[in-house]
Order: structure tokens, then C-alpha cells, then sequence
């Protein structure tokens, strides 16, 4: 019981990370084009 949960934890723990991953991704591929225009 206690090792599933564990697992069942960690999972979760990487699908949260996994998304806020993707979620930092976008935001660069969002944010750098502009970023480099303004150093330009």
C-alpha cells in the first residue's frame, strides 16, 4: 500500500513537471523572438 502510493506520488510529480515543462517551453518560444527585437 504505502510503495504504490509512493509511486502513485511520483507519477503525479512528473506529469505536473512534464506539463510545466511544456508550459515553460512555450512561453519561450513566445517570449524570445520578441526579446531579440528589442535587442536588435
Amino acid at each position: 500500500m504505502t510503495r504504490s502510493l509512493r509511486v502513485a506520488v511520483i507519477v503525479t510529480g512528473l506529469l505536473l513537471f512534464g506539463s510545466l515543462i511544456s508550459e515553460l517551453q512555450a512561453m519561450i518560444v513566445t517570449v524570445l523572438p520578441w526579446y531579440q527585437s528589442f535587442y536588435d
